[in-house]
């Protein structure tokens, strides 16, 4: 798994990051980044048994969100101890979705835990209220267009929204990427 992820236990809370940049230092001093960073604090010891307690936790965007964490450290190869020191902080406040990509291929089963098919699993909550005359609008950020096809960008849009491809074909679709003049006055430059 190439995922891009700092889980930091500060005094008090526990933060995590996930970034598009790669821990080089290049990449965060030449590149242009963005990153996902949230703060959870700890829980006090009637929190910590609470959620313990409480199994229909795991169905609020917290409790999967921590879930889907520990999920990722596994399979990242990351010890128990580290797994086990996520919890008893308070994740209910988190709005957001971890979706995570690995190479491969995968079966019917293992479909929505990665990539776009995890993002159409996950976007499904999302857009099931919508009217069926929605249209959205979608921006996708790349640094390079060399490997993007129509395809890709229509299998892409299907899975931002729903899974649906008939909204995904009705929407607006705008893909963000560097010029050729950003490219040749940065500081690495064209090679």
């Amino acid at each position: 798994m190439h995922a891009k992820l700092m889980v930091l236990w500060h005094p008090g809370s526990l933060r995590v990051v996930v970034t598009s940049a790669n821990l080089v230092p290049h990449d965060w001093s030449l590149l242009e980044n963005v990153a996902y960073v949230e703060d959870f604090p700890e829980l006090d010891a009637a929190g910590a048994a609470a959620a313990a307690e409480d199994g229909s936790e795991e169905k609020t965007t917290g409790a999967r969100f921590h879930s889907d964490l520990c999920t990722v450290l596994r399979e990242m190869g990351c010890p128990d101890s580290v797994i086990e020191a996520t919890r008893g902080y308070d994740y209910s406040r988190t709005k957001a979705t971890l979706v995570f990509s690995r190479p491969g291929s995968f079966g019917p089963a293992d479909m929505s835990r990665y990539g776009q098919g995890r993002l159409a699993a996950v976007t499904t909550r999302f857009c099931a209220g919508w009217p069926a005359a929605a249209k959205p609008s979608l921006t996708y950020q790349t640094s390079s267009l060399g490997s993007l096809s129509r395809k890709w960008l229509h299998e892409f849009g299907a899975a931002a929204l729903g899974g649906s491809a008939e909204r995904s074909a009705a929407s607006a679709f705008e893909v963000v990427f560097p010029s050729s003049a950003t490219v040749e006055k940065s500081l690495l430059g064209v090679d």
